[in-house]
């Protein structure tokens, strides 16, 4: 109902370019007097719209940065190399961070039952649809794929209310022989074809467990700069730095969360499933030895994603 207003005026296809900002010589005071919009309309490409109150700008964490910067807000260093004239001094684009997590699988074995099942795709879907309407579980009672997750403090075992989490779980159960793995590997998360294809392999014998070992409180600073070519119509330049903080904080954290996997899935209920690590082949990471400091290190170069969280909040 909100669209009859008079006023609401909503543009599609219109993406703002720039703020346009005016300086009092005299006093120095910098005001927004509207902003500056590109369309896709052949007679109409780029326009003007004038404020008369407030400017709101709510793009995101990478597209106000960008709408800052070429409307010359920002710092010389990054305004320069575009020839964009300075009109605030400010540090936009700084402090960019993101929650990295570190992907890992493991293998179970499937029941008599479940490899049965899994010869009839579409009496697989009945006993699922079934398990869900009777009983309220198996995998059409997910929150979207993930079965399970958990929040744990590596450094603080107890239940403690004051103890933050360091870290996140997210736990994604694949049947054994997962129709479609594939597509849902790759396309949905995206994940390498060469990683993919030893997942898939690993299927053929059991089930998958696929596990997000999530940093909850990243220490490393990124930046978001304009994009060298054609700053205007090209995403904004995504400089994650993940790994940098020179405490090695966050690199510590996330090979704490994968030792206190191991200790979970060496439990008794877990071994009855013959539950294991799935060791994935990484070449550049092979002449180190497995399972230390280094190796995961290495690990984290080919098998660590972000959270789709990006903020950056002043320091």
């Amino acid at each position: 109902p909100l669209r009859n207003q008079n006023n609401l005026m909503v543009l599609r296809n219109t993406v703002v370019v720039k703020l346009n900002l005016v300086k009092n010589n005299s006093t120095g005071a910098v005001t927004a007097t509207g902003v500056n919009v590109q369309t896709t309309r052949e007679n109409c490409t780029n326009f003007n719209l004038k404020a008369s109150r407030d400017i709101i700008i709510t793009a995101g964490a990478y597209n106000t940065p960008k709408i800052l910067l070429l409307s010359g807000v920002g710092r010389s260093v990054d305004l320069a190399p575009f020839n964009i004239p300075q009109k605030i001094n400010r540090p936009v684009g700084l402090n960019y961070h993101n929650h990295a997590f570190s992907l890992h699988f493991f293998t179970t074995t499937a029941s008599a039952a479940e490899i049965q099942d899994s010869q009839n795709e579409i009496g697989l879907l009945v006993s699922q649809a079934t398990a869900y309407i009777d009983q309220r579980n198996g995998p059409f009672a997910y929150v979207g794929n993930m079965m399970f997750g958990a929040f744990i403090n590596t450094n603080d075992p107890t239940i403690n209310p004051n103890s933050f989490p360091n870290l996140q779980w997210s736990f994604y159960l694949f049947d054994y022989r997962q129709s479609q793995l594939d597509d849902i590997l790759i396309k949905k998360f995206g994940i390498k074809n060469e990683t993919a294809q030893q997942i898939i392999a690993a299927n053929q014998n059991s089930k998958i467990l696929m596990v997000y070992n999530i940093l909850l409180n990243p220490k490393s600073r990124g930046i978001v700069r304009l994009n060298e070519v054609d700053p205007v119509n090209n995403p904004a330049r995504i400089y994650a730095n993940y790994f940098t903080d020179p405490t090695g904080y966050d690199r510590t954290t996330l090979i704490q969360g994968i030792a206190k996997l191991k200790q979970l899935f060496s439990t008794s209920n877990m071994t009855s499933v013959n539950a294991s690590l799935l060791k994935l082949n990484i070449t550049e990471c092979d002449t180190i030895t497995y399972d230390t400091d280094d190796y995961w290190t290495c690990y984290f170069k080919y098998y660590v994603q972000n959270l789709w969280h990006p903020c950056g909040k002043k320091k």
